[in-house]
């Protein structure tokens, strides 16, 4: 007999508890598990999803292939899930977003696809109010003949509608559109130009309120973290913007980003970010701490860091070095309280993010995640 999972999970940026209703007193086994995002190279069609588990420090390969027999594709961009343990994982090529059970890799329902347009070139996804939203480079691009840098310069948001996957509207927002931030019946969208503030104004209709820019810290936002009603923003070559939501600068922080900027928020407010300098082929992870601004590395210096992501659980930090991007990557487990590495696995090609959830089974039950 197959029992219910009783659902714990842990997100990025807050705690969602939902427990199934049952009156069962045999014991129960909590299972905290890592789901890895392999990025893949965009020719290959290798991106993938392994399951890591904490206490037990076992990893489940290519969950996503076994459990669907068929490949996730090439270029996972981003993942969510929700509270019922419905992941939400991002694809770029084909442009997709693949709806599973998180805890196995099985699909749950037909992927959302770019059939009707709402997809081009994706780049991030979030949850809110029932929509799902994703940020589009679009296909319109010009390249700075110096840098040559790729500007996308029609990129979009796309909405869809959460209870039946089908697109809602479509957004224009300017420049290289990348994170997204849902918060009081707003969306935030990091561009070129700063941050595209989008109201929802419910019965599906969505408008753009204003962009919000420092002009003595300009420069093109792409990634975000919302800590305390503060908008923490990555701006690569500047640092770090604290602002208001509505606009007002709170702080700005000169600290050295990596070229894309990206930032993970834990789960006792910190920010982490990846360094690399390629010159030296030196990279490093570095944590910001909002309250004192002070910015400091966190593990040994390594080559081709590539992802990290701090686990509420355990509080150990996961990162990944790429071995040039074509082969597997190595997953690293750093312990903070023992100032050392505590676990290195195998994972896919280009492990570039870290969803952390748990959930509880029966310890009669041989069902399990993994």
């Amino acid at each position: 007999m197959v029992m219910k999972k009783i659902f714990l999970f842990f997100s990025v940026a807050a705690a969602l508890i939902f427990t199934s209703c049952n009156s069962d007193s045999r014991p129960t086994v909590l299972n905290n598990v890592v789901c890895i995002l392999n990025q893949g190279n965009y020719s290959q069609h290798n991106g993938s999803i392994y399951l890591y588990e904490e206490t037990t420090k076992s990893m489940s390969e290519n969950v996503f292939f076994k459990s669907n027999n068929y490949e996730l594709g090439a270029t996972i961009m981003d993942g969510i899930y929700n509270s019922y343990g419905i992941g939400y994982i991002l694809c770029s090529n084909p442009d997709k977003i693949e709806i599973i059970d998180i805890t196995n890799g099985r699909t749950a329902t037909d992927p959302i696809t770019d059939e009707d347009g709402g997809l081009r070139n994706t780049r991030e996804l979030t949850l809110g109010e029932n929509y799902i939203f994703v940020s589009n480079a679009g296909s319109d691009y010009v390249v700075d003949n110096l840098t040559g840098v790729y500007e996308y310069t029609n990129s979009f948001v796309s909405i869809y509608s959460a209870f039946d996957n089908n697109l809602v509207k479509t957004i224009e927002v300017g420049s290289d559109a990348q994170d997204l931030i849902y918060a009081n019946s707003k969306l935030y969208v990091a561009t070129k130009d700063g941050i595209v503030v989008i109201r929802c104004d419910g019965n599906d209709q969505f408008s753009i309120e204003t962009t919000l820019r420092d002009e003595d810290f300009a420069g093109p936002v792409k990634y975000m973290c919302l800590i305390n009603n503060v908008i923490y923003a990555s701006i690569p070559g500047k640092g770090i913007w604290a602002v208001s939501p509505t606009g007002n600068t709170v702080n700005t922080y000169p600290v050295t980003l990596g070229y894309d900027g990206y930032l993970f928020a834990d789960a006792n407010n910190y920010i982490w970010t990846i360094v690399t300098d390629y010159a030296a082929g030196t990279s490093n992870i570095y944590k910001f701490d909002p309250k004192t601004g002070s910015y400091e590395s966190a593990v040994p210096a390594g080559q081709d860091y590539y992802s990290v992501g701090v686990s509420p659980v355990t509080g150990n930090i996961y990162y990944s070095e790429a071995n040039g991007y074509t082969s597997n990557s190595t997953l690293l487990v750093y312990d903070p309280d023992s100032d050392q590495v505590i676990d290195t696995q195998i994972a896919g090609v280009g492990a570039y993010r870290y969803l952390f959830f748990s959930y509880l089974t029966y310890a009669d039950e041989e069902e399990s995640a993994m």
